[in-house]
């Protein structure tokens, strides 16, 4: 029988990159701010709820593209990139963040 010491987590981490050229501006800002965001239009989304502050993903940017990465993956950005109208096929899920 194998035993495991010290320290076990069932924590899951997530992380995606999209190029910037595949983006609008409005669309940048929104990743930016997607908390704030998304609290504001959450009763708009069937079966949604509102987002709490520690569920925010750091969100980083540059010329190039926006990457994100959550530790505890408790705000479902899949749903938001898909509301605020980003192409599924342009995110890189799990890349290397920024």
């Amino acid at each position: 029988m194998k035993q495991r010491n010290g320290f076990v987590s069932n924590s899951s981490s997530s992380s995606f990159v999209i190029s910037r050229s595949k983006l609008t501006d409005e669309q940048v800002y929104k990743i930016e701010n997607h908390i704030e965001y998304w609290n504001r239009v959450v009763e708009v989304v069937p079966g949604s709820c509102a987002a709490r502050e520690e569920d925010a993903w750091d969100i980083r940017v540059n010329e190039e593209a926006v990457g994100g990465y959550a530790f505890m993956d408790n705000f479902s950005m899949v749903k938001f990139l898909k509301h605020i109208g980003v192409n599924e096929y342009d995110i890189e899920w799990d890349g290397h963040l920024l």
